[in-house]
């Protein structure tokens, strides 16, 4: 059995710092199995990094991105410090600590919790619907 496929990824942005789930880019949870890797863009290269998934949502509005859908979480990081964010998290979803149970904060606004110190907030969370 893939213990991958039983544990949670989970994410809470609070874009306008009141506290509250009030958009839909507010909250994110995927399966580890879900998970497709990392990527840096060129415009804020040194202080961000993206994480891609396979999307969650299976129908909706949107029919622009039908061809490349994917879900995306950008995270501010500390400058520079890629490597050590993506090994943070990559020991969260394989560590046996407070993830033992399948539920793994990688990045929680709210409540300031993240896999690596090196994590300052979340930027964006983007969700697309297959073809």
């Amino acid at each position: 059995m893939d213990s991958a496929r039983h544990k949670v990824m989970y994410f809470a942005a609070d874009p306008d710092s009141d506290q509250d789930f009030d958009n839909i880019a507010n909250l994110y949870a995927t399966p580890v199995s879900a998970f497709r890797g990392f990527n840096m863009e060129s415009s804020s290269g040194t202080t961000q990094i993206y994480l891609y998934f396979e999307p969650q949502r299976m129908q909706g509005l949107d029919t622009t991105n039908d061809a490349n859908a994917y879900d995306r979480v950008l995270l501010n990081i500390n400058t520079n410090k890629h490597k050590e964010v993506i090994a943070g998290i990559i020991q969260a979803i394989n560590g046996t600590g407070p993830s033992k149970d399948g539920f793994i904060v990688i990045a929680d606004d709210m409540n300031s919790k993240y896999a690596s110190t090196d994590i300052t907030s979340i930027s964006a969370i983007t969700q697309t619907e297959p073809a």
